[in-house]
């Protein structure tokens, strides 16, 4: 029996350096960077498991041989578990938006109390790569995305939580109600030991959620603790601060430090990140804005303000409706990119609304608005895409790295 690493992305990497140091016997599969998935069918035996990465689809040819071949296919979060240290108690996020902030902050403010964690799965590093160099934590916070939550997760959460439940990965799933209840596989393995945050304002978790055997913790019970000045604006870090509160109760973090910590931590990168500023003029980096839910909470923020939105890229076959009508209700100017542009102009025509243009790509965007936009008066320049960048950069990262980057080439200035 071998292992096979299929897919050689942050898990994949995280499991071959597992498989090496406990001296497995394994390969790698990846086109790119391994052997090629055609070839690795002959080299796969009937009692190989192999360790799918989570961005490959299940549509993929050598899994579909695997499938159709009775050979056990596990993710590098169910190996990694194998290997984890039984005293790490494990924290679990998931959901559509918010995870990142929330799992980064926790972890942050686990250090800040005192307690060994680590952080890792979809944020940081694999579980994996931390069960090979960080293997004496009191807690390891994972962010888990629906593709680390497929094919019968072995995950058995300490605390487990959903942030909130909207449409996405319809490229990816037949349903948004599939995508759904491939989340709420957070909650599966868990027992009466463990504990479940709940938001129970969310209409769709209500809806689809069928119960747990965990102790339920309602985080919208710890409202009256939101009694400080944060940097956390907006409700959507509402919500993110009071899942983090949640939890840090359930640990036993006294109401002092979890308060002191929320105070004064800052937002993260790419994320409602207010970062330059010319004349009058506020440049926001929201890159994570993914979905249009995300960008909905980002184009409320700047209601009623001089909005110049700079929105489109992938198109990931989800129903914009909500997003249009944020759009006209700002009286937003939007600066359109990406392979969904066509999308934003079928609707706006429709409607006779012109304050648009398509610009193609950020750099375009960028330069005409050095050349076209007076900066005179209070404006604000955001981009909140609410698609994936996959059709022009590899991450939403990138994405926001080179806004970011081009508005320091075309104006200089002050940094906010």
């Amino acid at each position: 029996m071998k292992y096979v690493v299929f897919g050689l992305g942050i898990s994949g990497k995280g499991a071959r350096e597992l498989l090496e140091k406990k001296g497995l016997e394994h390969i790698v599969v990846d086109d790119k960077y391994g052997i090629k998935s055609v070839d690795a069918m002959k080299m796969t035996n009937k009692d190989d498991v192999v360790v799918k990465s989570p961005g490959i689809s299940w549509n993929n040819e050598y899994l579909k041989y695997c499938i159709k071949n009775g050979i056990k296919i596990i993710s590098e979060i169910d190996l990694a578990l194998k290997y984890i240290n039984k005293k790490s108690k494990i924290i679990a996020i998931t959901g559509t938006n918010g995870k990142t902030t929330t799992v980064t902050k926790l972890y942050e403010l686990l250090v800040y109390a005192g307690y060994k964690a680590s952080v890792g799965g979809n944020e940081g590093h694999s579980l994996a790569k931390i069960a090979v160099e960080h293997n004496d934590n009191d807690y390891i916070v994972l962010e888990m995305s629906s593709y680390q939550l497929e094919n019968n997760p072995q995950i058995k959460p300490y605390i487990a939580l959903i942030t909130n439940l909207t449409p996405d990965h319809l490229l990816r799933y037949n349903s948004v109600d599939e995508y759904y209840m491939t989340k709420m596989n957070i909650f599966k393995n868990q027992d009466e030991n463990d504990f479940a945050v709940i938001n129970k304002e969310d209409k769709e978790f209500k809806r689809l959620f069928k119960g747990t055997k965990a102790k339920i913790v309602y985080m919208n019970d710890y409202r009256d603790l939101l009694d400080f000045k944060t940097n956390l604006h907006g409700e959507h870090n509402v919500q993110n601060m009071l899942n983090i509160i949640a939890c840090s109760k359930i640990i036993g973090i006294s109401d002092k430090v979890i308060k002191d910590f929320l105070s004064t931590t800052k937002p993260l990168e790419h994320r409602m990140e207010q970062f330059f500023k010319k004349e009058d003029t506020y440049f926001i980096n929201d890159s994570k804005g993914t979905n249009v839910e995300s960008s909905l909470v980002a184009i409320d923020t700047y209601m009623g303000k001089d909005l110049y939105l700079i929105c489109g890229g992938q198109d990931k076959k989800i129903d914009n409706t909500k997003l249009f009508e944020a759009i006209y209700k700002a009286n937003a100017f939007v600066y359109l990119i990406g392979e969904n542009a066509h999308l934003y102009i079928e609707e706006f025509k429709k409607t006779s609304y012109n304050r648009y243009i398509d610009l193609k790509d950020l750099e375009s965007v960028v330069k005409y608005i050095k050349e076209n936009l007076p900066l005179k008066g209070e404006k604000y320049i955001l981009l909140s895409p609410a698609t994936a960048s996959f059709d022009q950069y590899t991450s939403f990262e990138k994405r926001g790295e080179h806004f970011k980057n081009l508005v320091h080439k075309y104006f200089g200035g002050e940094n906010v």
